[in-house]
């Protein structure tokens, strides 16, 4: 198995799967001299330390989040950064009913967020476990 992030290579033996492969062979006709198998993926690892990320508007009240993104044109981007909303800022949403604005607190700092707006702040949750540490 290889891992596609990291590049690590777990080698694995497995005796149901070499003797299904025996038994596809001979079902051929075929003699095999050497086999191999590579899988590709994400290892636990990685997998461990990715971070999950969602545009703020899936947030829920009470949860705190990083700001890891703006996306959208320039506009859009230039319109957060001069309302103060930047990368790295921790966000704690206030009110966030699932349709029309949402609020959400930086500091001591208030923003009410249109729909489409909070659509283009990509945040990380911030899991109570890890602000205690």
């Amino acid at each position: 198995m290889i891992c596609t992030k990291c590049g690590k290579i777990i080698e694995f033996e497995n005796d149901r799967l070499e003797q299904l492969q025996s038994q596809v062979v001979a079902g051929f006709g075929f003699h095999m001299l050497q086999h191999r198998m590579e899988i590709y993926g994400i290892c636990a690892d990685c997998l461990k330390s990715r971070e999950q990320r969602m545009p703020l508007q899936a947030a829920k009240p009470g949860e705190r989040a990083v700001i890891r993104e703006l996306t959208g044109g320039s506009n859009i981007r230039m319109r957060l950064l001069s309302m103060g909303l930047r990368v790295g800022d921790t966000v704690e949403v206030i009110t966030n009913n699932g349709q029309g604005q949402l609020v959400v607190a930086v500091d001591f700092h208030r923003f009410v967020l249109g729909r489409g707006m909070s659509q283009k702040i990509i945040v990380q949750p911030v899991h109570p476990e890890a602000a205690k540490s």
